[in-house]
C-alpha cells in the first residue's frame, strides 16, 4: 500500500502479550500540523497481515482538547502477538510522544 508523504517512523514488535485491538496516539501541540498517515500490520498464527491505514480520530472540542491525545480510531485486528506501525508525514515534524495503544 502506498501513501503520500515520507516515512518517518517504523516500529516493529513481536512476542508481545496477545491483543486484538490497537490504535496510535500522540501528544497534541499548539499549531500542530495535519494528522500523519498511520499504517499498521499485525502478526498472528498465520504470519503478517497486509498493511491497513488507520482512520484519524475526530478532533475533540476545545474544552476536551487540552487533555486529549491526538490519534487514530482503534482497529480490530483479531488475536495478534506482534505489530508494525508506519507513520508518514506530509510536511513538518513527526508528532511528539507517538505510542501504540
Amino acid at each position: 500500500m502506498s501513501t503520500p508523504g515520507r516515512p518517518e517512523v517504523l516500529v516493529s514488535r513481536t512476542g508481545v502479550a496477545e491483543f486484538d485491538l490497537l490504535g496510535v496516539t500522540w501528544r497534541r501541540t499548539t499549531g500542530s500540523a495535519a494528522a500523519p498517515s498511520v499504517l499498521v500490520r499485525t502478526h498472528g498464527d498465520h504470519g503478517w497481515t497486509a498493511w491497513t491505514a488507520l482512520d484519524p480520530a475526530p478532533t475533540p472540542r476545545r474544552a476536551e482538547a487540552r487533555h486529549a491525545r491526538g490519534g487514530t480510531e482503534p482497529l480490530w485486528v483479531g488475536a495478534s502477538d506482534g505489530y508494525q506501525v508506519r507513520v508518514d508525514v506530509r510536511s513538518g515534524p513527526v508528532p511528539p510522544g507517538l505510542r501504540v495503544d
